[in-house]
């Protein structure tokens, strides 16, 4: 199952509803579905595929949630790793992972 279509699916049940609030910014479903679209396209152009890993090392925001729907969107694994660990330990995750991106 795509996940993105949990997101698809709220986004034309409910697209005014609010998907996304942080600090900064409120996301609706339907701003928050085209954010991941435009996500998955960046990707994309940067040569991940469906089932490629990416690595996510962001903090909590609301960058991180649209790129974990956009790895959804574009069929993408996403590998969320702590911005607190040591470099070392990130690049084991990282090599461990065979992430085709890392994201910071």
């Amino acid at each position: 199952m795509n996940l993105a279509l949990s997101l698809l699916g709220a986004a034309e049940r409910a697209p005014a509803a609010e998907a996304l609030v942080g600090e900064a910014e409120r996301l609706t479903y339907a701003d928050l579905r085209k954010r991941a679209a435009r996500v998955a396209s960046g990707l994309s152009a940067r040569g991940v595929a469906c089932g490629d890993r990416v690595a996510c090392i962001l903090a909590n925001d609301p960058e991180t949630v649209e790129l974990y729907w956009g790895c959804q969107w574009l069929g993408a694994v996403i590998v969320p790793l702590s911005p607190r660990i040591s470099e070392a330990d990130l690049a084991y995750c990282i090599d461990d992972s065979g992430a085709a991106l890392v994201v910071r």
